[in-house]
């Protein structure tokens, strides 16, 4: 519509306003007429009566004029035409709602399900390869009618070429079969991409929304989390079962690899090798292997692409001023030096990498003759401090001991600025290969380089008396080294009806006198523990066979019908009193810690996880739990969440009653759950340093895989001098380790978010490795009898190939005990002042007659009796009843049993050694 500014005709006097503004009081001029008969016609010829007449802009206007136009024109004209501005307006406002909430429906679900004109197929084929392989017959307006013209008018309008993405292409390009391989192998490289692609496209929206929501405090939060913690879950476990997948693929090919490459004599060694019935049997085939293999050379050399798995350079060091200090008889040098050799992995030479270039599990020659230097320097140090004889002299002892302070601070720094030498030397000569060590030649000769060669600026003390309180000094420092150099501990891991293959490690490190007198169980590995230490020698001897432990080993008897009632019933498939008297003929019936350490002098550490929702493991033993039953421990430890129920220790008393755990009492399950190798915890409460792990889980043992080789494993691309030995090649190594690195992130993102079901991320993301670990070659077939009594043939498989998989750590394992066990040696030597002393040795069982560091035979002293040696650290609070890493107090145990006279004794020694280390 149209308005006109019109003004009425009025009568008043011109120069009426002062503005000079006037207005005429004549009749309409013809032109004015004619403008106003234009207007008409424009309009449509509509006649008017309205006395007003349109505004023009050279006419004279007044304010009276101006204020009619607006009172009575214009303000009626906007008040007439609100009812209609109003609806347009909110039809308007609907229009752009629907519109709104259209796409909003349109992001959140996906097109295919809104629209299916929005749906396009990702990859279109272009037109000749349609016509190609569709229209070879056909003329081109037939081909377009039959495939563009959707409603058969015989006509292609603009409209179905707009919507040619709409078109069924299934009906033109014929369809192609196609294998599941090409379609993953095609799809696999970017899943993570296209499956987080896919999820957008659906449910992007959804997801959006709630990410926006859980921004928001209050309850939206922890609801969409909650909500949101589902398609995590479950894409983050879709991912890991694909990688799962290729990961096994690669490993399958690997080993297909491994077979065809060997040569037939290699193959028929390791076979043989594989069924030795001795260690001394193994060990032959293993040596003729090697030396079949040109590893001998390896062995021998001192130098190579390998060297730098160790500190070659400063060993030899060492070497030279232990020999240089026996030839001189100077016992300040030798104790100075034997300080550097005593510490633990000293130079690296007890690193698991040098021990994985050969199939005897034999490190270089230098680190054998560093340590039987070590070994002898010891015994040498020993003996010559029982010569020193007793002075009474006070005033003398105190003039001596102050020139003896300054002599062994003078020489501990001379060694200390040859061990920086050294490592200059090792490292700052590199690049050219020119290092300053001695080098052996082809007929066997050691070269001498100037720097390298024997000190001989160091005076020789063969003359002055040695003070008599250096005998104390030798026996102080003998005590500090053997808790800097640690125990060793024996892990046993869980794994169900497959932790029988500890049986098989046991026997091995009993049949080569390796077995530690700590040891650890957790799970299926607390039962052989509780074997171990709750039985002597001569038991062990009688007891430790398949035909034997088959028909103990019944925990699963019971038929599955009967499990799975149970478990609706009850939550469990198993009766905690009905495990408990199974494994009694294990742990010989009601003892306890305490009685099995007294008993066998062995230590026996349980693990177990509390109930109480983010409590730590606990790690009990005669020190933290003395009489605490340890069939009662054992249950709790593998009762696994579905099988039993969560247990309560069982305590004997002082009259031999054993007592149940009242219902205030914390209840434990599954220890593997949580902590499976409680290598801190040992640590901690026990001093261990070296820890032999002999690891079953099922879920485990397929991803122990070592890209260059294993603990007397080695890679078979090489004879072992290079270091690009990769087991399969790079890339297949680099595909495994980056798939197991990723899975294993996988589980630890979930877990730190705390989105994983149950007790699952703990299950896969804890530490299951020691200092070395034993690992044996499952078959797939132990998979489908994890919960199923085992049969004699497969208690027998199962030994033997545990022991097969221990003979390949013994070297390594003996080689750390040659350290450990002259210390205690020297100990008993000094404290006893005898020259020749009987120590208790470690348990050695079968006909084999291997010691350990001679394969050949041979005679060696075995270690005494175990003693706890706290570290210093954790002394103090070891001694004043503190809480240990499991949340225990130690001297309270000691008070439960303040009638153990042993207990006793042992603590006052605790403290004994304490005031002599201070």
């Amino acid at each position: 519509m149209s308005f006109f500014w019109t003004s009425s005709i009025t009568n008043e006097p011109e120069n009426s306003l002062d503005t000079g503004v006037t207005v005429s009081n004549s009749r309409p001029s013809s032109s004015l007429q004619q403008q106003n008969k234009n207007i008409k016609e424009r309009f449509g010829g509509i006649e008017t009566e309205s006395r007003q007449v349109p505004f023009l802009p050279d006419e004279n206007l007044t304010i009276e004029s101006i204020y009619d136009f607006y009172v009575h024109t214009l303000f009626p004209a906007v008040m007439s035409s609100l009812p209609l501005l109003g609806r347009r307006l909110f039809h308007d406002t609907q229009s752009v709602l629907h519109d709104s909430f259209q796409r909003f429906v349109n992001f959140i679900l996906p097109d295919y399900w809104t629209s299916s004109s929005s749906y396009s197929h990702p990859q279109l084929p272009s037109f000749r390869r349609i016509w190609e392989e569709n229209a070879a017959d056909l003329s081109v307006s037939d081909f377009l009618l039959r495939h563009f013209d959707t409603n058969h008018d015989g006509k292609i309008s603009p409209e179905e070429l707009f919507h040619v993405d709409e078109m069924l292409l299934s009906r033109i390009l014929p369809r192609s079969d196609e294998s599941w391989w090409s379609w993953f192998s095609r799809e696999w490289p970017l899943l993570d991409w296209k499956v987080g692609l896919f999820l957008w496209r659906t449910f992007g929206g959804v997801l959006l929304t709630l990410a926006v929501l859980s921004i928001v405090p209050g309850r939206l939060h922890g609801w969409s989390a909650r909500v949101l913690r589902w398609p995590i879950l479950g894409l983050t476990y879709f991912l890991i079962a694909v990688e799962l997948m290729v990961y096994i693929v690669i490993r399958i090919f690997i080993r297909i690899a491994e077979y065809i490459i060997a040569r037939p004599k290699h193959r028929a060694l390791r076979q043989q090798m594989a069924k030795s019935q001795s260690y001394e049997e193994w060990y032959g085939y293993a040596e003729d292997l090697d030396r079949s293999q040109k590893r001998d050379v390896w062995i021998r050399r001192i130098k190579d692409q390998t060297s730098f798995h160790y500190n070659w350079s400063f060993v030899q060091d060492l070497i030279r001023d232990l020999r240089n200090a026996r030839e001189q008889g100077d016992s300040i040098l030798a104790l100075a030096v034997i300080q550097q050799c005593t510490r633990k992995n000293v130079g690296g030479i007890m690193s698991e990498d040098l021990f994985s270039y050969t199939n005897t599990g034999e490190p270089k020659a230098v680190v054998r003759e560093f340590i039987e230097e070590a070994v002898q320097t010891l015994h040498w140090l020993t003996d010559e401090a029982l010569h020193i004889p007793v002075d009474d002299s006070a005033q003398q002892q105190s003039n001596e001991k102050r020139t003896y302070e300054e002599q062994m601070e003078e020489t501990v720094q001379a060694e200390k600025d040859k061990i920086w030498k050294s490592l200059t030397n090792l490292f700052g000569n590199g690049e050219d290969g020119k290092q300053n060590d001695d080098v052996k030649t082809k007929d066997g000769n050691e070269t001498h380089s100037p720097e390298s060669a024997p000190h001989q600026d160091i005076e020789s003390r063969t003359d002055n008396p040695l003070p008599s309180f250096h005998r104390q000094e030798v026996l102080t420092f003998l005590k500090r080294a053997r808790a800097a150099y640690g125990r060793t501990a024996l892990c046993l891991s869980g794994g169900a009806m497959m932790g029988v293959y500890h049986f098989g490690h046991v026997r091995a490190l009993l049949e080569t006198g390796s077995l530690p007198n700590i040891i650890s169980g957790t799970s299926a590995g607390s039962i052989i523990g509780a074997i171990l230490c709750t039985r002597k020698d001569d038991e062990l001897d009688r007891d430790l066979r398949p035909e034997i432990l088959v028909h103990k080993l019944t925990c699963f008897s019971r038929p599955w019908r009967e499990r799975i009632s149970s478990l609706v019933k009850t939550g469990s498939m198993f009766d905690v009193d009905e495990w408990l008297e199974l494994l009694k003929w294990f742990c010989r019936g009601d003892m306890t810690f305490a009685e099995a350490y007294r008993l066998t002098g062995r230590v026996f550490c349980i693990t177990l996880s509390p109930t109480t929702k983010k409590a730590p493991p606990v790690l009990i033993n005669y020190l933290s739990a003395p009489n605490v039953t340890i069939a009662s421990a054992v249950v709790a430890s593998a009762a696994v969440p579905g099988f039993v129920a969560p247990v309560r220790l069982r305590i004997k008393d002082t009259n031999g009653v054993v007592q149940r755990g009242g219902a205030k009492d914390e209840a434990y399950f599954d220890g593997s759950i949580k902590q499976d190798i409680p290598t801190t915890g040992l640590a901690e409460m026990l001093n261990c340093q070296f820890f032999v792990t002999a690891q079953c889980n099922p879920h485990i043992v397929p991803m122990f895989y070592n890209s260059k080789g294993g603990v007397g494993r080695p890679s078979r691309w090489s004879s072992g001098a290079q270091e690009d030995s990769w087991r399969g090649g790079f890339l297949l190594a680099a595909l495994e380790m980056y798939l197991k690195n990723d899975m294993k992130a996988k589980f630890v993102f979930l877990r730190d978010l705390e989105a994983a079901v149950g007790f699952t991320s703990e299950l896969l993301t804890q530490d299951f490795v020691g200092t070395t670990t034993i690992v044996p070659q499952v078959s797939f077939k132990d998979y489908f009898g994890l919960f199923e009594n085992p049969s004699l043939e497969q208690l027998q498989r199962c030994c033997h190939a545990g022991s097969v998989a221990a003979y390949e750590h013994t070297v390594m394992i003996q080689m750390h005990y040659s350290i450990s066990d002259a210390l205690e040696e020297c100990i008993a030597k000094l404290e006893t002042n005898k020259r020749k002393v009987h120590i208790r040795r470690r348990t050695k069982l079968g006909s084999a007659s291997m010691t350990r560091g001679d394969p050949k035979g041979g005679v060696v002293e075995e270690s005494t009796e175990a003693r706890i040696q706290p570290t210093v650290e954790n002394t103090q609070t070891f001694l004043v009843g503190g809480l240990t890493s499991d949340g225990l107090k130690v001297r309270t145990a000691f008070n439960e049993s303040s009638d153990d006279t042993d207990r006793e004794s042992e603590y006052d020694e605790f403290e004994a050694d304490w005031t002599d280390l201070k």
